[in-house]
């Protein structure tokens, strides 16, 4: 990671799509859900991985035409672990069943992934519905769909704890009773309240934070009273407009520098940030630290990510490498206030 910040550059695997069956149908024999399904992403921060739409048969053909040696590693002929059982029973098995198996189930994680940024774009959607002072309105969660709601609760449960499907059960059933209390964390309680979702610590009723959505342009108001407004313009809109811009330049980036994934999210563990300015790469909590952050307001503060990769943050604008330059076509302005909770 730090070699490919100094660089500016990615960092390609070698995963192939035989490699992503075998990672689906190993989640699948241990339980997973739509987001497990949607198997390895072809991109992930720095990480780009190339050779996904090409089996291992295709690649190891391919070395062999160009005369190229390459690293096998010894334990992948060893059935004592689950992983090689599966690639050397599993899928032979279903092969026999359909010779084009796995380019079916590399099918599968691509609808599977789609599926799973649309229903977290829902999620967040019901949630944002839902945000009323306090906490969440339980009669606009119960109104929601079955697997809306699920992904919502999801969301809610997956900063805090691993989003085991009993939390997700017991958090719906307090929903509908209408009243009672669920302790993910020695530190961290849901409960159902006079009407409301609430979430407690030990410092008492604390805001939720913001569940994650896909990035679109447009005006958001978070929780903590957190508002955001993102805006793309031409780049000779926003030559003839730096006089405005220049009281914050690090409030623009060039669109094409930060077209990725980018998901607007509060901090997870193992984000990392660069600041502007300064060429080096520093853990979220580090800087949080750094900048001497309340840690009531950290669990809030609204930012853009990319994987593990932090594009921006709130009050503290975007990262190194992305500000706009003279072969910038489109910029993407940032708008944002603080104002007491709604």
């Amino acid at each position: 990671d730090q070699l490919a910040v100094q660089e500016e550059a990615f960092i390609a695997t070698a995963h192939t799509m035989s490699d992503q069956v075998e990672t689906v149908l190993f989640r699948m024999a241990r339980g997973t859900g739509l987001h497990g399904l949607a198997g390895i992403p072809p991109r992930r921060g720095y990480y780009v991985r190339p050779c996904l739409c090409l089996t291992r048969a295709d690649t190891e053909a391919y070395c062999a035409a160009l005369g190229q040696n390459y690293v096998q590693d010894e334990t992948n002929e060893q059935d004592v672990y689950a992983r090689n059982r599966i690639r050397h029973d599993a899928i032979p098995a279903l092969q026999y069943a359909n010779p084009a198996a796995e380019n079916a189930i590399a099918r599968l994680c691509r609808q599977m992934r789609d599926l799973d940024q649309w229903l977290t774009g829902e999620a967040a959607a019901l949630l944002q519905a839902a945000t009323v002072k306090g906490g969440y309105e339980v009669s606009t969660l119960r109104r929601a769909e079955g697997p809306v709601l699920d992904a919502a609760l999801h969301a809610l449960v997956s900063p805090v704890r691993d989003a085991e499907e009993k939390y997700i059960t017991l958090l719906r059933f307090l929903l509908q009773r209408g009243d009672g209390a669920l302790q993910l964390t020695q530190d961290v309680t849901y409960k159902v309240k006079d009407g409301l979702l609430i979430r407690q610590t030990p410092q008492g009723v604390q805001p939720l934070p913001a569940p994650p959505q896909p990035f679109t342009e447009g005006q958001f108001y978070l929780p903590g009273g957190y508002f955001v407004e993102f805006r793309r313009i031409k780049y000779e809109e926003f030559l003839k407009n730096q006089p405005i811009f220049k009281k914050d330049l690090n409030c623009c980036a060039d669109c094409a520098k930060i077209q990725r994934n980018l998901i607007l999210r509060t901090r997870l563990p193992g984000d990392f940030f660069r600041p502007a300015g300064r060429h080096v790469r520093k853990t979220l909590k580090k800087y949080y630290n750094e900048l001497e952050i309340p840690q009531q307001e950290r669990a809030l503060l609204p930012l853009l990510a990319d994987g593990s990769e932090v594009l921006w943050i709130w009050g503290c604008g975007f990262a190194e490498g992305v500000a706009p330059d003279s072969y910038t076509n489109e910029v993407l302005t940032v708008r944002t206030e603080k104002a007491e909770e709604a």
